[in-house]
């Protein structure tokens, strides 16, 4: 007998809702419940005791020991670094800190310092990695940041759990980044960029992974200046662009991730030929400031209508 099992849950600083239709097992809630938990206790920059935080406070020169999940993590992240031209940059922890993004953002404050931060240019990669002993050569100061990427890297290996156990139709959706799979086409929602309760967009898919990224919800200021937390890895700065929200489509909900955050970067009419050119396959909903919107052609490959409202 088939069943179908809806819950949610709070983790990672958002809302994780699960849809699962499988033959039925005790336990899978208290097992995704422990899985999110997992890694934002191993990844959270804003838990100062972590493994994440443990790394960061490590010496230069140092090889650090961590767990399969912080290095694959990790590995991952720098992987996105290199392949975006540094577009996406994990080594921003400290930056964020210095612009005032050092804790939860519901308990943040303004700050009335103004910081300009500088990004370092490297002549040896900051971070090595050897998968035989699960250690990391540390060459740098920075401090990691894991942010939006590790919440996609647990959706992903999420919905593996529950496909390895039996589940043939399914979603897992953490704050917005979404996996689903199975023969089932269900409707989904892309919110308004400045109206979380109303959707700018909504569209049918059966299987894939999104994410979006927004610069409005989590904005602050410090000092004169207007700060958001999608920074332009290649230059420290909160992306100066005319995009306010990305909403991509992926082979996964990590990868997802970075392509969103990265097109914010982009200008309106730039982001999308990056995007093509760097990941052909990724599929993208752009949204000016003037509230215009613009789509891939690559949509088609991951849904076969799309409504706009």
């Amino acid at each position: 007998m088939m069943n179908r099992e809806c819950y949610s849950f709070r983790a990672m600083n958002t809302d994780v809702h699960v849809i699962e239709e499988f033959p039925w097992q005790e336990g899978s809630k208290e097992e995704m419940k422990r899985w999110f938990q997992e890694v934002e206790q191993t990844c959270s920059r804003f838990l100062p005791a972590n493994e994440l935080a443990q790394f960061n406070e490590a010496e230069v020169g140092t090889v650090v020991k961590v767990s399969p999940l912080l290095f694959e993590v990790i590995k991952r992240a720098i992987h996105y670094s290199t392949i975006t031209d540094g577009y996406f940059n994990p080594l921003v922890g400290r930056i964020m800190e210095e612009i005032g993004y050092d804790r939860s953002f519901e308990q943040m404050v303004e700050i009335e310092e103004r910081y300009d931060p500088v990004i370092v240019q490297r002549e040896v990669a900051p971070l090595q990695f050897d998968d035989a002993s699960c250690t990391i050569l540390k060459q740098t100061e920075e401090k990691v940041d894991l942010g939006g990427l590790a919440k996609g890297w647990a959706v992903d290996r999420g919905g593996r759990l529950m496909r390895q156990v039996g589940v043939a139709e399914g979603q897992l959706n953490a704050g917005g980044d979404l996996t689903m799979w199975g023969d089932q086409e269900t409707l989904i929602g892309i919110a308004h960029p400045e109206k979380e309760a109303v959707d700018i967009a909504q569209f049918y898919m059966r299987e894939g992974s999104v994410a979006t990224s927004n610069k409005v919800f989590r904005s602050w200021r410090q000092g004169d200046i207007q700060r958001h937390h999608l920074l332009n890895g290649q230059t420290g700065l909160p992306a100066d662009s005319d995009i306010v929200q990305a909403t991509v489509f992926a082979k996964t909900t990590a990868e997802a991730e970075v392509i969103a955050k990265v097109l914010c970067i982009f200008t309106f009419d730039k982001a999308l030929s990056w995007m093509l050119d760097h990941f052909p396959h990724a599929a993208a909903l752009i949204i000016h400031e003037n509230g215009q919107v613009k789509v891939s052609h690559t949509i088609k490959h991951y849904t076969k209508k799309l409504m706009l409202s």
